[in-house]
């Protein structure tokens, strides 16, 4: 079938009609697509984020070097049904101290005392009743 001039004229009256006719819902369902797009980008970007704040440390990371974050999650898995404690964000005590590198040094040898390293929190945290 060869297409005229008069057909191309209708086609767009039909669109035009088809605008002026249901502009509302066309629109709606346009904004709806672009805002799931964005919710789908924002939450593939949050699926990037480690779920355990702790996978980056190895054992001889300097406790002083751990996230607050870390400790709190470490806590929370070992010592919360035992002993409930929230660390503040900017705590710089035992757990978070690594005076002599990362040996672990007793608070009753010395007043500046530390559990030194990653490996010693994650050792030492497993017995928090005895702490």
């Amino acid at each position: 079938m060869i297409q005229t001039l008069d057909d191309n004229c209708n086609c767009n009256h039909r669109i035009s009609s088809l605008w002026s006719t249901h502009k509302c819902c066309i629109i709606f369902f346009s904004i709806v697509a672009v805002l799931s797009s964005l919710v789908v980008v924002i939450v593939l970007n949050n699926n990037n984020k480690p779920t355990i704040p702790c996978i980056r440390y190895s054992s001889q990371t300097l406790a002083n070097e751990v996230s607050v974050e870390c400790l709190q999650y470490l806590w929370d898995f070992y010592c919360q049904l035992k002993r409930p404690y929230t660390f503040s964000p900017s705590y710089s005590g035992y757990w978070h101290s690594s005076p002599k590198g990362t040996n672990k040094v007793s608070c009753s040898q010395t007043p500046i005392c530390g559990i030194g390293s990653y490996g010693n929190i994650l050792v030492y945290m497993q017995f928090c009743n005895n702490i």
